[in-house]
C-alpha cells in the first residue's frame, strides 16, 4: 500500500513539474510584444530622428530587430538598454533598441513594419509616417582665437542646441587653381562618451591639402558657452564651373545619464547604458570657379596660379672650361606649390646643359599653403670667355590682382678661363644585330618504336608510388587551406600587410584605366590615373597610406631601399609632370602622354624588384 502511494506521489510531482515548465515556457515565449516610437513626426533637414523599438515580455536572448530600408534616411544604431521591474510580486522585463535616423532629402516618408523573430515566432510593428521639411540654416560667422571665449551669432535652427556642426568657405567665387579655405566647426556644450567620428565632405574637382593644427577654443552663442573644434582644409579647384562641396558628417556618442534621475525608473538604465549616438550633418556648399581670362594671356603661360617671386643664382661665377656649375632657380610665394611650372630658359651658348632636378619646400603657416619650388640644373662651360645666362621668365596669374604677370630674373655672367685639355669621349650608338637563330639543316630523325611487352604486374595497390603520393593530398590541401585562412585573416587585420599585397594589383588597375583614357585623348584624367598608380604602388609596398605622401618622402624612402639615383629621378620627374598635366593638359602632345605611360610601366617594373 505504501509502495502504491509513493508511486502515485512521484507521478503527481512529475506532472506538476512538467506542467510548470511547459506553462513557464509557453507563457513567456508567447508573452512578447513589440512596439516602435519616434520623438517627432515632422523634422527639418538639420535635425535628426530618435527611433525606439521596445520589446516587452521574455527579453532573454533577443536578436536585433530588422529595420526595413527607409529611403531618404541614413540609419545608425545607438545601442540597447534593458530594464527589469517587480510590481506586486510579478516580474516583467523589456529591451529598448535605439536608432538614429538622419534625413537625406525633404519629403514624406514611411518607416515600414519593423520585424523581430524570436523562438520561431515573428512579431511586427505598425508603420510610421514622417515628414521632412527643408532646412533654412546658415553657417555662423565670427572671428575665432585659440583658447578664448567669443560671442557669435547662432545659425538659424541651431539656437539652444547642445551640439551641432557647420562648414564654411572663405570665398564663394574663385579662379582655377586659386586657394580656398574650407572650415569645419564642431560646437558642443555637453560631455562626449567617446571620440567622435568625422567623415569629410565629398571634394570632387578639388586638389586638397590639410591645414594643421586643429583648433580648440570656446565661443559664446546666445549666452551659452560652447567648446568648438575647428578643422581647416585648403582646396584648389582643377577646372572651371559650378561645384558642390558635399555635406560633412559627424557621429558622436553623448552621455544620457543624469544624477537627477536617481528616483526615476530610468536611473539604472541610463547609468549602465553606453551613451546615445547622434549623427550630425552639415549643409552642402556651392562654389563658382571662374576660368582664367584669355585677354593678355602670355604665350608661355603654363598654368601657374598664385603670388610668387622668381630668383636665380649660381654657386660660382669664375670657373674653367669643363668645370661644372650649378644653376639654382627658386619660385617662392603663396599658392599651390606643387603645380609651379619650370621657368623657361633660353638656349645657352657655350654651355652643356644637363637635366633639371626640382624639390619642394611647403609651409602652411597661418593656414595658407605657401613655400618654394627649387629647380637645379648642372651646366658645364665648353669655351673660354665671358659667358652669360640670359634672364629667366615665368608667366603666372595672380588671383588677387586678377591679371597675368611675367616674372624675370637678372642675367648671370660667368668669367670662364681655359682649363686643362682632356680627352672627350663622344657617345656613339652601338649597332645591334639580330641573331640568326637556329637553322634546320636536315630532317633525318627516325622515331624508334619499341615492341610492346605485356607484363603480369602482381604488385599490391598500397605499395605503389601513386597510392602513397595520393595519401599526402589531404594533408597538402589542409596545409594550403590553413595558409589561405591565415593570409585572409592577416589581410583583414594587418593594414601594412594588406597594402603590400594589393599594391601591384591596384597599380595595374590604375594603369589599365589610364590606357583607356589614353585612347580617348583625355590627357588630364589620364595623368591623374597614372599618378595614382605610382603613388599607390610605392605607398603599398612601403606599407603606408598614399594620401599625404610627398615627393620628398618618396625620394627618402627609395634611397633607404637602395634605389639608384637615376630611377629616383625618373619617379620624381614623372610625378611632377603628371601634376603639371592636370592643370595644363593642352601643353602635352599625344606622343608625350604615350611616352609617360611607357615610363610608368618601366618604373613599376623596376620598383617591383627593389621593394
Amino acid at each position: 500500500m505504501k509502495y502504491i502511494k509513493s508511486k502515485i506521489l512521484v507521478q503527481y510531482l512529475f506532472i506538476f513539474f512538467a506542467t510548470s515548465i511547459f506553462t513557464y515556457n509557453y507563457v513567456y515565449a508567447q508573452n512578447i510584444s513589440i512596439s516602435a516610437s519616434i520623438d517627432k513626426n515632422i523634422l527639418s533637414m538639420d535635425e535628426q530622428l530618435m527611433l525606439q523599438v521596445t520589446v516587452s515580455g521574455d527579453a532573454s536572448s533577443l536578436s536585433q530587430p530588422n529595420i526595413p530600408s527607409t529611403p531618404g534616411f541614413a540609419v545608425y544604431s545607438s545601442g540597447r538598454s534593458q530594464s527589469i521591474s517587480i510590481v506586486n510580486g510579478k516580474i516583467s522585463s523589456s529591451v529598448v533598441f535605439n536608432y538614429i535616423l538622419a534625413p537625406n532629402a525633404p519629403g514624406k516618408y514611411t518607416i515600414g513594419a519593423i520585424t523581430l523573430t524570436h523562438k520561431n515566432q515573428t512579431y511586427k510593428t505598425d508603420p510610421i509616417n514622417i515628414e521632412v521639411t527643408k532646412s533654412t540654416n546658415t553657417s555662423p560667422s565670427g572671428k575665432s582665437s585659440n583658447q578664448q571665449a567669443e560671442k557669435e551669432t547662432a545659425p538659424q535652427g541651431k539656437s539652444g542646441k547642445e551640439l551641432f556642426i557647420t562648414t564654411s568657405i572663405d570665398k564663394k567665387t574663385c579662379y582655377v587653381n586659386e586657394q580656398i579655405i574650407l572650415s569645419f566647426k564642431f560646437y558642443r556644450c555637453i560631455r562626449l562618451s567617446s571620440n567622435p567620428q568625422y567623415v569629410p565632405p565629398s571634394l570632387t574637382g578639388f586638389w586638397t591639402e590639410d591645414l594643421p593644427p586643429q583648433q580648440n577654443y570656446y565661443a559664446t552663442i546666445d549666452a551659452k558657452q560652447y567648446l568648438v573644434t575647428e578643422i581647416k582644409t585648403a582646396l584648389f579647384p582643377t577646372s572651371s564651373g559650378k561645384f558642390t562641396i558635399g555635406p560633412a558628417t559627424l557621429n558622436c556618442s553623448v552621455d544620457n545619464f543624469s544624477a537627477n534621475d536617481f528616483f526615476n525608473d530610468n536611473f539604472f538604465k541610463g547609468f549602465f547604458s553606453q551613451g546615445k549616438t547622434i549623427a550630425l550633418k552639415s549643409n552642402p556648399l556651392t562654389i563658382e570657379v571662374l576660368a582664367l581670362p584669355t585677354d593678355n594671356k602670355p604665350s608661355d603661360f603654363k598654368g601657374t596660379v598664385g603670388n610668387y617671386k622668381l630668383t636665380a643664382s649660381a654657386d660660382k661665377t669664375k670657373l674653367q672650361t669643363g668645370q661644372p656649375v650649378t644653376l639654382t632657380v627658386s619660385v617662392s610665394g603663396v599658392g599651390n606649390i606643387k603645380t609651379i611650372a619650370e621657368p623657361s630658359l633660353s638656349e645657352l651658348k657655350g654651355f652643356r646643359k644637363y637635366d633639371t632636378i626640382s624639390s619642394l619646400n611647403i609651409s602652411k603657416e597661418n593656414y595658407r599653403v605657401q613655400g618654394s619650388k627649387i629647380f637645379k640644373t648642372v651646366l658645364i662651360p665648353q669655351v673660354a670667355g665671358k659667358l652669360q645666362i640670359p634672364s629667366l621668365k615665368l608667366s603666372i596669374f595672380n588671383p588677387q590682382e586678377k591679371s597675368y604677370k611675367t616674372l624675370t630674373s637678372p642675367p648671370i655672367i660667368f668669367d670662364v678661363t681655359q682649363g686643362s685639355k682632356q680627352d672627350t669621349v663622344a657617345m656613339q650608338a652601338i649597332p645591334t644585330t639580330a641573331p640568326e637563330g637556329v637553322k634546320l639543316i636536315e630532317k633525318d630523325i627516325r622515331h624508334i618504336k619499341p615492341s610492346t611487352v605485356f607484363k603480369n604486374n602482381t604488385k599490391n595497390l598500397y605499395s605503389s608510388t601513386l597510392f602513397i603520393f595520393l595519401q599526402f593530398i589531404p594533408i597538402l590541401t589542409l596545409a594550403i587551406a590553413f595558409q589561405y585562412k591565415k593570409h585572409t585573416e592577416k589581410m583583414s587585420t594587418d593594414i601594412k600587410y594588406a597594402r603590400f599585397k594589393t599594391a601591384s594589383k591596384l597599380a595595374k588597375k590604375y594603369l589599365e584605366s589610364a590606357k583607356k583614357l589614353l585612347q580617348t585623348n583625355d590627357i588630364k584624367e589620364f595623368h591623374c590615373k597614372l599618378s595614382e598608380s605610382i603613388y599607390t604602388f610605392i605607398a603599398g609596398k612601403l606599407g603606408i597610406s598614399a594620401s599625404g605622401l610627398t615627393l620628398k618622402q618618396i625620394e627618402e624612402e627609395l634611397k633607404c631601399k637602395n634605389a639608384s639615383e637615376e630611377l629616383i629621378k625618373q619617379v620624381i620627374n614623372l610625378l611632377e609632370e603628371c601634376d603639371f598635366a592636370r592643370f595644363a593638359p593642352s601643353k602635352l602632345s599625344k606622343e608625350g602622354t604615350k611616352k609617360n605611360y611607357e615610363t610608368a610601366i618601366q618604373i613599376i617594373t623596376q620598383l617591383e624588384k627593389i621593394l
